[in-house]
């Protein structure tokens, strides 16, 4: 390369477009190669947004530190830096197109999505600026060079760019805690199975249900026993849905039969006698086929297909995928998921269907079909209905083969403003105002087991144990909160984050939410006795994240991966609405297949990692007071463009500038 060329533009721009696409493809390549159990692995995953840009300004000051023009130094070195910000800002915005551009967003998914447009505009932009603008404005090097100067902002500028951020991960690198000795004994298997058992027997837990009041008094009563004096409970007002009747009949008024069929919770009712229209089937729920098959007045038959995510796919975009004994390996199942007719209903009542019968693919025999979900609580329109795979191929051959007619009934009562729910919580306070909020949800589709009499006896055992510590030995102030809206969209935790913006949110250090710890039992096939794969979405803050992946490893957590916020999958819990608002969460949750069946039963509680898990979130917690609040809030990547712009650059460019350019240079 001559040195003429490596001076242009176009070869410096090509050249650190290269590197940041590189840079942008390590994190996608560590998960591929390397072992994602690593706990080292996941730190540097962790702190990785902060590598790239010192790297490439480390380069840019090698490769152009003896420009004529203390501008044109740090112009080059800024646009080598802006070229990654950039780049990881295109990625982040496109990250729809094509998975392969959602793999090289990685480093920006993991720093939470924040800072690159900043980075953009603050490197690419003001280093054009710079480097176009300084030499024509007489911005010259220092005429008599200062090697002394040179040598000591060179060891700054290095010093700091190499050992600055070792020292740091090192630092905020933290250890376990112990449980305190003569402390409370910490929750075990009996204990935490035991409130889950008491919760499961009082039966089916659907917001404005009979035994949501009794478990609503029940965790109060706990609450209070373990020494709790400050339990609150607020109300929570929402219009009430409740079926009556169901049934598809095909052929009414010839040779008819009926499939068995299940509601979709909050469609619309019809009367008791139903809607009679002509079946329709337009495969997948696209706009196309729905204008194509001229919907309107007839009853929509739709495809609502399996989703089937691997473990090993999902490793791809965290942080640990912690399983050292590789039993998830090449892991996965069909996830039979009814969500989508949520936008198919809208595509329903858009082109004015009579009603909509959803074929749920792949979802398996487990008994009376008894699937229920959605549950964001919106009443919609268009009375819907499931069927599933056998049933619903009988019914798109009779429609091939001629006109069809049928009856669809969903006879169901609304009551405007006529349910109510209750969010429980409980505080005990600790050294700091800060505070770390253990969370779950009582409510329920069924008795449920998993969803989530299971998560109530946890964080009601926790509750426990952190009642009975001293409180000198509390490091925080600690919230229990016990929502009871998660089955019509946790609509109850928006009005928590608005009722209480001043108080506990604007303290809230973190969210952990835990819910659902399953077996494997995947039907037909029996459990294996193993623990479901299960995500942990948690706030892109490396020292949280790293507390975190080192109490999963500590307590042998297995089968867990720590996602990013800003996954793929969102953060599909009870915490979602917390996240989406901006406050750190840590939400742990498994998905089984039987997760919204009268099948979720307490057999399908992991048993024995109640107690292992019990004893990580105190670890985890612990780990959380050794570290001062505002390590645990910081944005990574925000916090580098800083540092790199306002630290680094200037050091870098100070140090070039006071060393002699070479002759003919």
């Amino acid at each position: 390369m001559t040195r003429k060329r490596s001076r242009s533009w176009v070869w410096q721009i090509v050249l650190f477009l290269v590197l940041s696409i590189l840079f942008s493809a390590l994190p996608f390549a560590f998960a591929l190669l390397l072992d994602k159990s690593s706990v080292p692995l996941a730190i540097i995953t962790a702190w990785y947004a902060a590598f790239p840009p010192v790297i490439l300004l480390i380069l840019a000051w090698l490769l152009y530190h003896d420009e004529p023009s203390w501008a044109a130094i740090a112009g080059r070195m800024a646009v080598s830096v802006g070229i990654w910000f950039g780049l990881q800002a295109l990625f982040a915005a496109l990250v729809k197109v094509h998975v392969l551009v959602r793999l090289l967003a990685l480093p920006a998914t993991l720093a939470g999505d924040k800072g690159y447009i900043l980075g953009t505009l603050i490197f690419l932009v003001g280093g054009l600026a710079l480097w176009i603008a300084g030499p024509r404005l007489g911005l010259a090097r220092a005429s008599a060079p200062n090697k002394t100067a040179f040598a000591v902002g060179t060891a700054a500028f290095l010093g700091l760019a190499v050992l600055g951020l070792a020292l740091l991960i090192a630092l905020t690198t933290v250890k376990a805690t112990a449980l305190p000795s003569g402390g409370p004994e910490a929750p075990t298997k009996d204990e935490v199975f035991g409130y889950a058992t008491d919760v499961y027997n009082m039966g089916i837990r659907r917001p404005g249900w009979p035994a949501t009041e009794q478990v609503r008094d029940y965790v109060v009563s706990q609450l209070k026993s373990f020494g709790f004096e400050d339990v609150k409970v607020e109300p929570y007002t929402f219009d009430l849905w409740r079926e009556n009747a169901w049934s598809l009949t095909v052929e009414p008024s010839g040779e008819a039969w009926q499939p068995e069929t299940y509601f979709y919770p909050y469609s619309g009712p019809t009367s008791p006698d139903g809607v009679e229209a002509e079946l329709v089937y337009v495969g997948e729920p696209t706009e196309e086929n729905f204008a194509a098959a001229d919907v309107a007045g007839k009853i929509v038959l739709v495809d609502l297909p399996a989703t089937d995510i691997s473990w090993d796919q999902m490793k791809l975009f965290t942080f640990i995928a912690y399983d050292p004994d590789k039993t998830a390996e090449g892991w996965s199942h069909p996830y039979p998921i009814g969500w989508p007719v949520l936008e198919v209903s809208a595509l329903a009542e858009a082109h004015g269907a009579a009603g909509l019968v959803g074929i749920l693919h792949e979802y398996p025999e487990m008994g009376t079909f008894t699937y229920y979900a959605p549950y964001d609580g919106e009443i919609r329109p268009v009375p819907g209905l499931y069927v599933r795979d056998e049933d619903g191929q009988r019914l798109i051959d009779q429609i091939q083969a001629g006109t069809t007619r049928a009856r669809l009934v969903l006879d169901a009562e609304v009551s405007k403003g006529g349910g109510t729910a209750w969010t429980v919580y409980g505080m005990l306070p600790g050294q700091r105002d800060d505070i770390v909020m253990v969370h779950t949800h009582y409510d329920a589709p069924w008795q449920s087991g998993i969803e989530d009499s299971g998560g109530i006896g946890m964080v009601l055992g926790l509750a426990r144990y952190y009642a009975e510590l001293p409180a000198d030995q509390r490091e925080h102030t600690m919230v229990f909160y016990f929502g009871g809206t998660h089955m019509i969209g946790a609509r109850a935790n928006t009005a928590f984050m608005e009722a209480h913006t001043d108080d506990v949110m604007s303290k809230l250090v973190v969210d952990i939410a835990i819910e659902h710890i399953a077996d494997d039992y995947n039907p037909p096939a029996a459990p294996a006795g193993l623990v479901e794969p299960r995500g942990n979405f948690i706030f892109e803050n490396p020292v949280m994240v790293s507390a975190l992946a080192g109490s999963v490893a500590t307590h042998g957590s297995y089968r867990t991966l720590l996602f990013p916020t800003g996954t793929p999958l969102g953060v599909p819990t009870d915490a979602g609405m917390f996240a989406e608002a901006g406050y750190p969460v840590s939400s742990l949750i498994s998905g089984p297949v039987w997760l919204f069946d009268d099948d979720d039963t307490l057999e399908r509680v992991a048993v024995n990692e109640l107690a292992p898990l019990s004893a990580m979130y105190i670890d985890f917690i612990g780990r959380l007071g050794r570290v001062a609040d505002p390590l645990l809030r910081f944005n990574l990547n925000v916090w580098t463009v800083i540092v790199t712009a306002v630290v680094l650059l200037p050091l870098a460019t100070f140090s070039a500038a006071r060393w002699p350019r070479k002759e003919g240079k």
